[in-house]
């Protein structure tokens, strides 16, 4: 269905399993060959264009890919908040950008895989969350935060999602827990950064507090009705559209939705393997290769940029005189997340890329406000 257009059209090629599934079925209802697009990076342990190879030479791809340097991907950075509307909350939103850019004298259409992962448990934290409960009975609160979260911190720079993985592993309110899966951010943390306790009201806990099966369903329930459409749908929508392509979704489809929701945990993750039934639907389609590999996601090098060559852009947003939102915000908290991060001593890339992009907003959205108004107002 989704392959009806008037327009040349092809797909958006990752190293992953939802893309890769993608292309696969589109190549048995096609009669020609179907053109791929694929973005990777020059810093190797962050591109997968190996993957993205191994697929479109699989399916015999009319195969295009583009390599986003470090420079590519700052000149990209505004134009990619302009046409967001909002701060670019995550990363991969600029790659995506400029791939569209290049795709649109190509094809006016892409596929993509965009759901799977949030109806089929594809994320790294829909693991956890079904050890959850188990863990938190075998381990007292004192133990996990006096003993284990210590020792975890004290991991090399590198192991941030080991270290994400123990905070939100020990938290025992749900809601809190998943705060932790989507931003990195503790309650502590949050209320550090703005200097005081969060206001806090009965409404925003939802949708972390809804309460549907499994802590593996509430994990999706949120990921669902906000990390879905608000950040991968809207970033799909926006950026594609600003490079003049449309993007079409086939995992996005209510019956595929719906069965998948009477489905049993253990169909969705099995042996500690995520999107199971995706896994076994996909066999002899899908090379093993591409099939058997963990989950990698799209990961941007902000971590290392951040760290060498563009500190300089971290520190001037955040740390300078011009900074707006040290008018708000703790400044010796956000000196000591910048400070961290560059020294190679913990990974803040998500907070820190957070912050950068709420500064750069207001400085050109928001130039003149009175700082007493200011935060109430964004």
């Amino acid at each position: 269905i989704r392959m009806r257009s008037d327009a040349p059209f092809g797909a958006f090629l990752s190293g992953g399993i939802d893309s890769s599934a993608v292309v696969g079925t589109m190549m048995k209802h096609s009669a020609q060959k179907i053109r791929t697009f694929s973005v990777g990076f020059e810093e190797e342990d962050y591109s997968e264009l190996k993957y993205c190879k191994i697929a479109a030479d699989t399916f015999q791809t009319q195969h295009f890919d583009m390599q986003v340097t470090a420079q590519g991907f700052f000149d990209h950075w505004g134009e990619a908040i302009s046409r967001r509307g909002a701060p670019v909350s995550e990363a991969s939103d600029i790659p995506m950008l400029m791939l569209s850019h290049a795709a649109q004298s190509d094809v006016k259409m892409v596929l993509t895989g965009e759901g799977a992962d949030e109806f089929f448990a594809g994320y790294p934290k829909h693991r956890a969350e079904l050890y959850s409960s188990a863990y938190q009975k075998l381990v007292p609160a004192g133990v996990h935060n006096n003993i284990i979260l210590p020792l975890v911190n004290m991991l090399p720079y590198g192991m941030r999602r080991v270290k994400v993985l123990a905070k939100a592993m020990g938290q025992r309110n749900s809601a809190d827990r998943f705060r932790i899966w989507f931003g990195g951010l503790g309650k502590d943390e949050r209320d550090q950064l703005l200097g005081h306790a969060a206001l806090k009201n009965s409404q925003n806990d939802f949708p972390f507090s809804i309460k549907t099966g499994s802590n593996l369903r509430q994990a999706q329930f949120f990921d669902q009705t906000s990390w879905l459409p608000d950040n991968s749908l809207e970033r799909a929508d926006r950026m594609m559209m600003a490079g003049s392509i449309e993007g079409r979704m086939p995992f996005m489809d209510t019956a595929l939705a719906h069965v998948a929701a009477r489905m049993p945990d253990h169909f969705l993750i099995r042996q500690g393997r995520s999107k199971a039934v995706l896994r076994s639907a996909m066999k002899g389609v899908v090379p093993d290769s591409i099939l058997n590999r963990p989950k990698n996601g799209f990961r941007v090098p902000i971590n290392e940029w951040f760290r060498d060559g563009y500190r300089g852009i971290v520190r001037d947003l955040l740390t300078s005189d011009a900074s707006k939102i040290r008018t708000f915000l703790d400044k010796s908290f956000i000196d000591q997340l910048v400070d961290e991060h560059v020294g190679g001593r913990v990974n803040h890339e998500r907070i820190l890329w957070s912050l950068c992009n709420l500064e750069q907003f207001i400085r050109v959205y928001k130039p003149d406000l009175d700082p007493d108004t200011r935060f109430s107002q964004l």
